[in-house]
């Protein structure tokens, strides 16, 4: 009898202790999860996820504004970010973001058939930097030695050590320029990766009644070429890719204007091309670079850098067979047209493209936000 009393003693204890462990693991669980959920309804979200999240659902309300006409080329469209949030597609920047105020406009263009997205978010402690906003941030505008220098409006690079590399469609370039609300890239190198030694033109030519070719680039062999390299490299990447007026005009051996009033006197529309000869010139610091074929413009000139000869665009009005092309050594040469050279194409950006990440060096070059 005794032994049965304790017995149902200690079952009655043991039930009391396991009543009491459910309850601990129910109040623990429910703690957990409450926490959960306000962890959840308070989250803040980082500036770049906010910026993340004003694309996606630009592109929905896209989708269901049909109103919202982008059938032309280069046609834009503004998307406040009111909009998003008074129709759901976005939460109140209140709940997402830990600053008191925030705003944002979403521009959308239409590009080659491609929507391009720059998301502009304000707030208290933030604001989204293009990638020219950047450069004329972390560059000194000098007037003198290695850097960016401004020239009337345009941003140029000059010296033999800058940092304007740039990564970009899988590719490492130099960015040498910026004007006319566009940034100009050409290729850090010749193209190495194939047989990219081509002919700029190979056509009878009248004038030397043979067919060493024209040194007209509308007409020639090589913006066939270019354009080949431009469908086969660039079809993810059209979005961000702009036109821009390639500098056709020749120029003469003797000429001293720097600023493209040559070569610019004639240019054509087009996605690709090659880098005019002022460009080149004007890459050099060194004062005694006066003229078109100055051994000088080679001094103190980070385009100089190459591992093989390399066309420019235009030709000589000299002879309309030759074409200027830059050597092993740096050196600004003519030859005719038809003997083959290596290729560093050129193509531009918008300047409203987004900052990434980068500092221009070789090693960490700037890179810019594709959505």
């Amino acid at each position: 009898m005794k032994n049965l009393k304790e017995g149902f003693l200690n079952f009655y204890s043991n039930r009391k202790h396991i009543y009491w462990t459910i309850a601990i693991l129910v109040i623990t669980i429910l703690s957990i999860i409450g926490l959960i959920i306000f962890v959840v309804v308070t989250k803040r979200y980082s500036y770049l996820e906010i910026e993340n999240m004003l694309v996606e659902s630009s592109k929905q309300y896209l989708i269901n504004h049909k109103e919202i006409s982008l059938n032309n080329e280069e046609n834009s469209y503004e998307i406040e970010a009111t909009s998003l949030i008074n129709e759901e597609y976005l939460k109140d920047f209140s709940k997402l973001s830990k600053d008191t105020n925030c705003d944002a406009t979403i521009k959308v263009t239409l590009n080659q058939g491609e929507f391009r997205y720059i998301p502009i978010l304000t707030c208290d402690n933030y604001h989204t930097k293009t990638l020219q906003e950047t450069l004329l941030e972390k560059e000194n505008i000098v007037t003198s030695g290695d850097g960016l220098y401004q020239i009337n409006d345009v941003y140029r690079y000059k010296g033999d050590y800058v940092n304007n590399y740039f990564k970009f469609a899988n590719k490492t370039w130099r960015l040498f320029k910026i004007e006319n609300d566009k940034i100009y890239l050409v290729l850090a190198d010749t193209i190495n990766d194939r047989d990219s030694a081509v002919v700029y033109d190979d056509r009878y030519n009248y004038d030397t009644e043979s067919d060493r070719g024209m040194n007209n680039f509308d007409e020639s062999r090589i913006r066939d070429t270019l354009n080949n390299y431009y469908n086969q490299d660039f079809q993810n990447y059209k979005a961000y890719i702009v036109k821009h007026d390639a500098c056709k005009n020749t120029r003469s051996e003797i000429d001293k204007d720097f600023n493209g009033a040559i070569e610019c006197f004639t240019t054509t529309e087009t996605y690709i091309s090659l880098m005019a000869v002022y460009d080149f010139l004007s890459a050099s610091r060194d004062y005694l670079c006066l003229e078109t074929m100055s051994s000088n413009c080679s001094n103190y000139n980070y385009l100089t850098i190459a591992k093989n000869k390399w066309w420019l665009l235009n030709g000589t009005n000299e002879i309309s067979a030759k074409v200027y092309y830059v050597n092993q050594t740096g050196d600004l040469r003519l030859d005719y047209a038809s003997t083959r050279k290596n290729i560093r194409y050129v193509i531009t950006l918008p300047n409203e493209v987004l900052y990434k990440s980068g500092n221009g060096t070789e090693k960490d070059p700037y890179t810019i936000y594709q959505y």
